[in-house]
Formats: structure tokens, C-alpha cells, sequence
């Protein structure tokens, strides 16, 4: 994308990070995306007879989320969005996500993590808004519409307070409109595996997160934010495991991926200090895009 054009989409919404196809890393995620499509048509060929397109999609689409998601919550470490790709693609071969689902989980931890950098316009307020509406009709997203206030609430923006009660009316009533079968329960001891493994793994990553890259804008990235967004990642899916016991594993695969690679990929560990309370940078507006 020229630079021209990203500087007008900047201007336009703090939740946009385009894809810019001179940088390696967005290439290989494009590919390995389709990569992983490729491989579900085939091995539904082979194993049904039929090229389940619909399936292969969501795979793709699911893989596409882990590395954009993995990005949010490890921005310093570029190759753990490769290893959440992998994860994904194994994960979407034996269960399809919940492509919308995880689409809102990353809208969230990208305002949490202020990994554009720049303060949320209207517009971004309105998608957010959508995004909740959604989210409120799906129980395994109902976490992330709690992350979503927060992150609306802490964001700085000077409407951020009606936003986040827009929010959360908005997301209580399609529950009440669309949430006709809610069946929580107990996770089963596979899931618990699942879950007890992720939280031992992900907490030091958790505890100890040091981010010294910058955002889109060319602000610095408050570790801080990236702490919350990894948290916010592993209660989300606690939560939905609750919430959806039977499907949430597979729904929410892809964010199982980014947080596995983020937590497993090896790095340097500092000595936990006062992350959770390092003050959010000042965002500023008119930053330019550099990514």
C-alpha cells in the first residue's frame, strides 16, 4: 500500500493496520494462510470425496487471525506469529473457528495493546460498537465484550465513557434477541489440560512482558498494554471454555494458537518489575503511519 494511502487510512480509524506486501512477514502470512486452505481442500478430497470450501476458508481465515493476533500480543517477536500459524492450521484441521468471534478478540487486544498508536476516531467507536453487537450473540464471546469496555474505557478517547455503555447495551440486548441455547458447564478434563497448560506457560510472559518496538504511528509501545492484551487473550478464553464447554476449544483456536506461540517461543525473561503499572503513552492523533 503506497504510503499515501496508508496515511489517509490512518487518518481515518485507529484500528486499521493495512497490509503492506513488501514486508516479509505480511507475504508469508498471505501464504501460509493459503497454504493451510490448500491443505484442508485436500485432505477433504481425499478422505469425502468433496473439496469442503467452506471449511478450508474458515481454516485459512483462522490461520490468517493467529499470526494477526500473535502480532498484537508479541509485537517484539515476529517468528511465534509463524508458530501460531502452525498451531492454527492443525487446530482448524480437526475443529473450524470462530472466525468473527476471534475478528473481535483482535480488534480488542490491538486497542489494548495500542499497537497502532493512535487515539480511536468515531469511526473506530461505531465498528466497535458492531463488533460488540455480534460478540453479544455468540455466549464464547461474551469475555471479550467485558475486554472491550476496558479497553474502550481505557483508551483515552474523550466519548470513551458512552462508547463503552453504548457497548455493553448494545451487546446485552443481541444476547437477549439471538441467545436462545446457553449451555455453560464444566469444561472436560481435555479442555482443563488445555487451559491449566496455557495459564502455567503464559503467566511468567504474562508477568514479566518487556515490548521495546514501536506502534504503527511510531509511538512506543507501553508494555503495560501488551501485559493486559495477553492477559485479556488467556481470561477470554478461560471463560468461553466455560461459557461454550463443548465448542470453545475449536471456536476459539486461533487464539489459543497466538497465545501458545506467545508463551513457548523463546526469549529472554527480565526480572519482573512494575509492568501492570507503567503509564499508558499519550496518544497522539495525527501520528503518521509508518507501517
Amino acid at each position: 500500500m503506497p504510503q499515501t494511502e496508508a496515511v489517509q487510512m490512518h487518518q481515518m480509524t485507529g484500528l486499521g493496520r493495512p497490509i503492506d506486501l513488501s514486508t516479509k512477514s505480511n507475504i508469508i502470512a498471505i501464504a501460509g494462510s493459503a497454504l493451510a486452505g490448500a491443505s484442508s481442500v485436500l485432505l477433504s478430497w481425499l478422505s469425502t470425496g468433496d473439496l469442503g470450501v467452506p471449511s478450508a476458508t474458515s481454516v485459512a481465515i483462522g490461520v490468517f487471525l493467529a499470526w494477526a493476533l500473535a502480532r498484537e500480543i508479541d509485537p517484539d517477536t515476529v517468528s511465534s506469529s509463524y508458530l501460531a500459524m502452525a498451531i492454527a492450521a492443525v487446530i482448524g484441521l480437526i475443529s473450524s473457528p470462530a472466525a468473527l468471534v476471534v475478528a473481535v478478540l483482535l480488534l480488542t487486544t490491538r486497542v489494548l495493546a495500542g499497537t497502532v498508536g493512535t487515539a480511536l476516531r468515531p469511526l473506530d467507536l461505531l465498528v466497535l460498537a458492531a463488533a460488540g453487537g455480534y460478540a453479544g450473540s455468540q455466549p464464547v464471546a461474551w469475555p471479550i465484550v467485558g475486554l472491550m469496555i476496558y479497553a474502550v474505557r481505557r483508551s483515552g478517547n474523550p466519548h470513551a465513557r458512552i462508547a463503552s455503555v453504548s457497548i455493553g447495551v448494545i451487546s446485552v440486548g443481541s444476547a437477549l434477541i439471538f441467545v436462545t441455547d446457553l449451555t455453560p458447564g464444566v469444561p472436560g478434563l481435555g479442555t482443563w489440560i488445555v487451559l491449566l497448560v496455557l495459564a502455567g506457560i503464559g503467566w511468567r510472559h504474562i508477568r514479566s512482558t518487556a515490548v521495546h518496538g514501536s506502534a504503527d504511528s511510531g509511538a512506543r509501545i507501553a508494555s503495560s498494554g501488551v501485559a493486559i492484551a495477553r492477559l485479556g487473550t488467556l481470561t477470554a478464553i478461560a471463560a468461553g471454555a466455560v461459557l461454550a464447554p463443548e465448542t470453545a476449544l475449536g471456536d476459539l483456536g486461533p487464539a489459543i494458537a497466538a497465545f501458545t506461540a506467545m508463551a513457548v517461543w523463546p526469549r529472554r525473561i527480565p526480572t519482573p518489575a512494575t509492568i501492570l503499572d507503567e503509564p499508558t503513552p499519550v496518544l497522539d492523533p495525527a501520528a503518521p503511519l509508518l507501517f
